[in-house]
């Protein structure tokens, strides 16, 4: 607990926002006596060069690493726009090579070559025009990948004669300096 007060200590005393990987290197490095303040110090990280480091980063851009890749987004963003505007063929570009795909009924598509194959199968119901989207969230994930939550009102599965609302969770992943989508699942809102 003690080096989480020096962590917070540490944000606070640089009015940064909050608590990030490096205000914890701080309070473990101020934790005397400490197997890990030992251990580091043994390894040559000196608590002044980290301080020095760390006053270097304003406190918005600590916060501005943890947001969403604004790169990652704009492909979300074109990625939904497509579905609703452009050939079909255009679509499957937008997924990774070993992506998936789970529909609404719970088939899964594997792999690029799959999704390329089946697009227009999977994608026809969103491409309507009566069909509208939102984006409920979009986070990005401690491991890098940026997750997003998108609701499709008005959809219509081919078999079913009334209208559903379906929510798309997509997952981004870096691919090949650039981000692209490895896994998408559709799942049916079942609306009260």
């Amino acid at each position: 607990m003690e080096v989480l007060t020096l962590a917070i200590e540490e944000a606070e005393r640089l009015s940064h926002p909050h608590v990030a990987t490096e205000h914890l290197l701080v309070g473990l490095l101020l934790a005397e006596g400490s197997l890990a303040a030992k251990l580091l110090q043994d390894r040559g990280v000196k608590l002044e060069k980290v301080r020095a480091e760390l006053a270097k980063v304003p406190g918005t851009a600590i916060i501005e690493e943890l947001r969403p890749s604004r790169v990652a987004l704009q492909v979300l963003e074109t990625f939904l726009g497509a579905i609703k505007n452009a050939p079909a063929t255009e679509i499957s570009a937008f997924f990774t090579t070993n992506a998936q795909f789970i529909d609404c009924n719970g088939k899964r598509w594997a792999g690029f070559k799959e999704i390329d194959t089946n697009v227009q199968v999977l994608f026809a119901p969103y491409a309507k025009k009566n069909v509208r989207f939102v984006v409920e969230s979009r986070d990005l994930d401690p491991s890098g990948f940026v997750i997003a939550s998108v609701l499709w009102e008005n959809v219509t599965v081919v078999g079913e004669s009334r209208r559903s609302t379906h929510r798309m969770s997509v997952i981004l992943a870096r691919h090949r300096n650039n981000w692209a989508i490895s896994f998408v699942q559709v799942t049916p809102v079942v609306v009260g």
